[in-house]
Order: structure tokens, then C-alpha cells, then sequence
């Protein structure tokens, strides 16, 4: 997991607070919500999306994080189209595999945030 999702784990870290929104389909919302619940905590709070809701707005601001499934393709795809139209930053961490086992990644690269975060001297205590 280190090896195929770290960079982009280390890329969310690294977006100052406000600048980011993590943006997620259906089946990628737990580890959305632990992204932002850990980034919050640094004082990195990212704003959290529904990928679909997100292409729809009228304005998409800051970077984006997209966490999917590649059963949820066409979401993604809809909304790396808009984004890219933008010009905006793009984070993509899709995962080729069953919804569950998705779920379980999900949370690890969660993990790696935070991991980052505390490397970076943020989320510490003291």
C-alpha cells in the first residue's frame, strides 16, 4: 500500500489547511471522513465531497483528493474532467478492487496522512 498510494498519501499532507478538498464516492466514504478527521486535527481541515455533488458545482476551489473504486470509474471520470478544465490540482487514489478491501485500503492511506502530517512537525503534541 506504501508503495502505490504513499505519494499520493504525502501530496495530501502536504496541501495547507483550506486548500484541499478530499472528495470521495459512496463506497469511499469512511476513509474520507478519517482523511479529514486526521488533517482537521493538524490544522489541515480539507473541505469533504461527494465526487458527483463536487463536478456539479458551480465553482471547484483548491486541490482535489479523489478517493474511489474503479467500480465508481465514471464518477471519477466526471470529475477529473472538470477539475482538469479548471486547472486545477488533481490527487487521485483509486483502488482496483472489491468494496470491502477498498474500505480497508482507504483507512491505511488515511493513515499515511497522518503519518506525514506528524513528520512534518504538524499534528504533535507539546
Amino acid at each position: 500500500v506504501e508503495e502505490r498510494y504513499g505519494e499520493a498519501a504525502g501530496e495530501m499532507a502536504g496541501i495547507a489547511g483550506g486548500e484541499l478538498t478530499v472528495a470521495y464516492t459512496p463506497i469511499m466514504l469512511g476513509p474520507a471522513l478519517r482523511i479529514a478527521e486526521i488533517m482537521g486535527g493538524a490544522s489541515h481541515a480539507p473541505r469533504l465531497a461527494e465526487a458527483s455533488a463536487l463536478a456539479s458545482q458551480a465553482e471547484i476551489k483548491g486541490s482535489v483528493g479523489l478517493l474511489y473504486t474503479s467500480v465508481e470509474e465514471a464518477a471519477a471520470r466526471n470529475l477529473r474532467t472538470r477539475v482538469l478544465q479548471e486547472g486545477l490540482r488533481m490527487i487521485e487514489v483509486g483502488f482496483n478492487t472489491d468494496p470491502l478491501t477498498a474500505q480497508i485500503y482507504g483507512l491505511m492511506v488515511a493513515e499515511m496522512v497522518g503519518e506525514r502530517l506528524v513528520g512534518e512537525g504538524e499534528g504533535e503534541e507539546g
